[in-house]
């Protein structure tokens, strides 16, 4: 069985498709393209951000020069060029010890692109803000934005509750209703990216009930996290039947209160909450300048970290990430305003972090295999030659 495996291989190797793909000339072009998209990737960043290279250059499977000539991407180029080290597995190596160091490496490289995938489509990115002295156990995304309906007991404080619907859900005419408080929310109109030119609490406002006195549609950014979202929307109070119209913008930390039976409520458009494994406390933010200068040279937030397992203190600075489970906090910003100063984080979620770690360990102990495996058959002709 195993020779009739081998010759149906060999038989399907001499396929000129096959061929191609599995081919080293194949492999040595998708390196070259790859350099190619790392380094005009990396100039394009300089003058259009990170994001439009991202998306132009990292995260494409074809772009367009001068808009009319196309040139594979670098999903493109992955995608072809895994398949050559997996189709050069089957077919152009066979298995032997002496090319064990070298299978692994193919295996090592295959592993990394796919951990990448992974990376990329399933890890989530947000941020936190504290000032000293609070704690959340909420992140906010950059991108996605909710609609949030909060209510409190008046008569007991702690009696209070959240309700969401991402935004992304939402069209314009959707008709929502808020499950435990039925509250009936109409949404008459959605932006993408909007401003709220008109100011604050302008009592001339058809909409009296909102602090956003207007709102001008702007074109929608290639980076989706510089999107503020706007919204016009009829609110519903179920006691009274009582119909309210309002605008809500994302930046202006304007919220819709009303009372109904004994809650209150407020209406919020927000980035979208993530929730965290834990609570974290910010203690104390600090910041170390250059000599002579106000640039900072380092900084670093002292925060408690409260949840399954953990209850301590922990500092996060500039190159010192603190890591809980999936989740990953960077030192990201920071905002000095007299006494109060805050701090944000950078909070990445990837259940697959530790993929490239293993990815590199296997392509290391290939070439070392590899290493080792010559070296010991380069010095076996010079023993026989001192036996002779």
């Amino acid at each position: 069985m195993p020779h009739k495996r081998i010759r149906m291989l060999n038989k399907i190797a001499q396929n000129p498709f096959i061929k191609f793909i599995v081919s080293l000339r194949l492999t040595v072009i998708c390196l070259i393209v790859l350099s190619i998209l790392t380094f005009w990737g990396t100039l394009y960043q300089v003058d259009h951000g990170l994001y439009p290279a991202r998306a132009r250059f990292f995260n494409s499977w074809v772009l367009f020069i001068w808009n009319f000539i196309p040139f594979p991407g670098t999903k493109l180029v992955i995608a072809v060029l895994s398949l050559n080290l997996i189709g050069s597995f089957f077919f152009r190596l066979r298995f032997a010890w002496k090319k064990i160091g070298i299978l692994l490496v193919h295996f090592g490289i295959v592993f990394l692109f796919l951990a990448a995938g992974f990376t990329h489509y399933f890890a989530s990115e947000s941020y936190l803000s504290l000032h000293e002295g609070e704690q959340s156990r909420y992140s906010s995304s950059y991108r996605n934005w909710e609609l949030l309906l909060y209510r409190t007991n008046k008569g007991n404080i702690k009696d209070e509750k959240s309700e969401s619907f991402d935004l992304s859900s939402l069209t314009s005419g959707s008709r929502l209703i808020f499950p435990e408080s039925q509250i009936g929310v109409t949404v008459r109109k959605i932006y993408t990216n909007a401003a709220a030119p008109g100011g604050f609490d302008n009592p001339r406002s058809m909409h009296r009930h909102s602090s956003v006195d207007s709102l001008v549609e702007l074109e929608p950014e290639k980076d989706p996290s510089k999107n503020v979202p706007g919204i016009i929307c009829t609110v519903e109070r179920q006691s009274s039947k009582q119909h309210t119209e309002l605008m809500l913008h994302g930046r202006t930390k304007n919220s819709f209160t009303f009372e109904d039976n004994d809650y209150s409520y407020a209406l919020i458009l927000q980035p979208k909450r993530i929730l965290l494994p834990l609570t974290l406390r910010l203690l104390d933010f600090t910041k170390e300048d250059y000599a002579g200068t106000e640039m900072a040279r380092d900084f670093k937030s002292r925060i408690y970290a409260k949840g399954d397992n953990i209850d301590r203190e922990v500092v996060i600075s500039m190159n010192r990430p603190f890591r809980y489970n999936d989740f990953t906090f960077f030192q990201s910003s920071y905002s000095q305003q007299g006494r109060r100063e805050s701090s944000t984080f950078a909070v990445v979620r990837n259940s697959a972090r530790q993929l490239p770690y293993i990815a590199s360990c296997l392509i290391m102990a290939g070439l070392l295999i590899h290493f080792l495996i010559k070296l010991i058959g380069g010095m076996k002709p010079v023993h026989r030659k001192k036996k002779d």
